[in-house]
């Protein structure tokens, strides 16, 4: 059970990582995109 629930908080964090690296990214992007046009 232990186990289990470390790996479910490890993945968690992951995804969650994961999630504000895309938000960031288009969030950078996004003004640059424009400056370009």
């Amino acid at each position: 059970m232990k186990l289990q629930s470390k790996v479910l908080t490890i993945l968690s964090i992951i995804w969650i990582m994961i999630g504000l690296l895309i938000v960031a990214d288009t969030e950078f992007l996004k003004p640059r995109r424009k400056m370009n046009c």
